[in-house]
C-alpha cells in the first residue's frame, strides 16, 4: 500500500508543481475515496487498491492541501471522514483541533478532541487531554 500512495501523492504533487490546484485535490479525492461495502469485506485478499482509503498517510496530505486550497468546510469533512474510519492518529486530531480553533469553531474543536480521547488509550492520549485541559 505505501508504494501505491506514493504514487498517488506523487501525482498530487506534480499537478501542484505545474499550479494545477483542483487536480491535485481532484487526484487525492479519487485516491482517498472509499469502496463500495462488498469490495470493503474483502480487503485482505483483493487488491492493494481496495486498502488505500486506509492509508494514514495519504489522508494527512490530503487534508492538508484541503487547508491550504479548499477552505473550512472540506477540511472539515475530510477529518471527520479520517476520524470515522479510524485511520486519525492523535497529531492529526490535535491539527484538526487547531484549525477548528483558528477558525473560531471553539465547540466543534473540544468535539474533535473527546473523539480523539475516545480513539487513543494511555499515553497516546496524553497530548489530547493536555491540550484538551488548557
Amino acid at each position: 500500500v505505501d508504494e501505491l500512495a506514493s504514487i498517488w501523492m506523487g501525482w498530487s504533487e506534480m499537478e501542484l508543481r505545474h499550479k494545477k490546484y483542483p487536480e491535485a485535490l481532484a487526484v487525492l479525492a479519487e485516491a482517498t475515496a472509499v469502496p463500495p461495502a462488498s469490495r470493503r469485506a474483502k480487503e485482505k485478499e483483493g487488491p492493494v487498491q481496495d486498502r488505500l482509503y486506509k492509508f494514514t498517510k495519504l489522508w494527512a496530505f490530503y487534508a492538508d492541501l484541503q487547508e491550504s486550497l479548499a477552505g473550512f468546510e472540506p477540511t472539515r469533512v475530510t477529518y471527520d471522514k479520517m476520524i470515522e474510519l479510524r485511520i486519525v492518529t492523535p497529531q492529526l486530531v490535535l491539527n484538526y483541533a487547531a484549525f477548528l480553533e483558528e477558525h473560531k469553531h471553539f465547540e466543534l474543536a473540544f468535539q474533535a478532541y473527546e473523539k480523539g480521547v475516545a480513539l487513543f488509550k494511555y499515553p497516546h492520549a496524553l497530548p489530547l487531554w493536555l491540550s484538551y485541559l488548557t
